[in-house]
C-alpha cells in the first residue's frame, strides 16, 4: 500500500489470511496530494463510509509520466434523510485522529475510548470541561468514554464525570461488576448518565451481569462485524459451536 506524506493511517492494518478479499490497510487524506509511484500496475480504491458506493479502478504508471484522476463518490442512500443517525460505539484511537476518521467515513458520531484498564488519558491530563466535541454540524465525537475489558466482558461507561479508576492487574480480580456498580452509583438519575453498555453478548460473565446488574443497552452489530465481513472467533468470550 502507498499513501501521501502526512496522511492518517489505519492503526490496524494488517495481512489477512485467506482469499477473502481483504484491503491491506487503509489511509485518509483530507486534501488531494501527490503520491510518488514506481512505474507499474496499482489498483485505487475509494471509500467513505458505508453509504457511499465503493469506487476501484486498475490504473498504468509510466515512468516520469504524472497521472491526474478525479474522483467523484455518489452515495446509494441517505439514512439521515430517513430519520437515523451513524455510529461507530467502539472507537480506540488518538482523539486527536477522530476528526478526520468521521468525515472520511461519514459517522455523525464516534464514541472514543480514553480510559481502558491500563491505559488512561486523563492520568497526566486534566478531566476535561466538555465530553462532547462537535467536528461538523453533522458529526461529533465523544471522549469521557471507559472500558473495562479483561477475562469476564467488555463494560463500557458512556459519559463519565469521575475516573472509575479501571486499572485492574489480574484478568478476573477484582469483578467487573464492582466498577459496573461504581458507576451506577455517579448517576443523578436511576437511567440516566454514566451509561453502562455491556459490547458482545458472547462473553463468560454476561448471564450473571445481566441477573445482578442490568446494562442499559448491549452491542449486537458491534466491533467484530465490518464492511467486509465477520471476524470468525469470539476473541477471550465464549467459542462458539462451530458445528451447526
Amino acid at each position: 500500500m502507498y499513501q501521501p506524506d502526512g496522511a492518517l493511517l489505519d492503526a490496524t492494518a494488517s495481512v489477512r489470511d485467506g482469499n477473502e478479499r481483504w484491503y491491506h490497510g487503509s489511509f485518509v487524506a483530507k486534501q488531494p496530494k501527490p503520491i510518488e509511484l514506481p512505474q507499474g500496475t496499482y489498483t485505487i480504491v475509494v471509500e467513505r463510509g458505508t453509504e457511499f458506493r465503493h469506487y476501484e479502478e486498475v490504473i498504468e504508471i509510466a515512468e516520469d509520466e504524472p497521472k491526474q484522476l478525479e474522483i467523484e463518490l455518489k452515495p446509494w442512500i441517505r439514512m439521515n434523510q430517513r430519520g437515523w443517525w451513524s455510529a461507530d460505539f467502539h472507537v480506540h484511537r488518538d482523539p486527536v485522529d477522530v476528526p478526520a476518521l468521521v468525515q472520511a467515513e461519514d459517522l455523525n458520531l464516534a464514541v472514543v475510548f480514553t480510559m481502558w484498564n491500563q491505559r488512561d488519558m486523563w492520568k497526566s491530563q486534566p478531566w476535561p470541561v466538555a465530553d462532547i466535541r462537535e467536528v461538523t454540524p453533522g458529526h461529533i465525537m465523544t471522549i469521557l468514554i471507559a472500558e473495562d475489558k479483561r477475562g469476564g466482558g467488555a463494560w463500557m461507561f458512556h459519559r463519565l464525570d469521575k475516573n472509575l479508576g479501571l486499572a485492574a492487574h489480574e484478568r478476573r480480580f477484582p469483578a467487573g461488576i464492582e466498577f459496573i456498580e461504581s458507576s451506577k452509583k455517579l448517576r443523578a438519575e436511576e437511567h440516566g448518565f454514566p451509561w453502562f453498555d455491556c459490547e458482545k453478548p458472547c462473553w463468560w460473565e454476561v448471564p450473571v451481569v445481566m441477573a445482578l446488574s442490568p446494562p442499559d443497552s448491549m452491542g449486537l452489530i458491534r466491533n467484530h462485524f465490518n464492511q467486509y465481513g465477520v471476524l470468525a472467533n469470539e476473541a477471550w468470550g465464549r467459542p462458539r459451536n462451530s458445528e451447526i
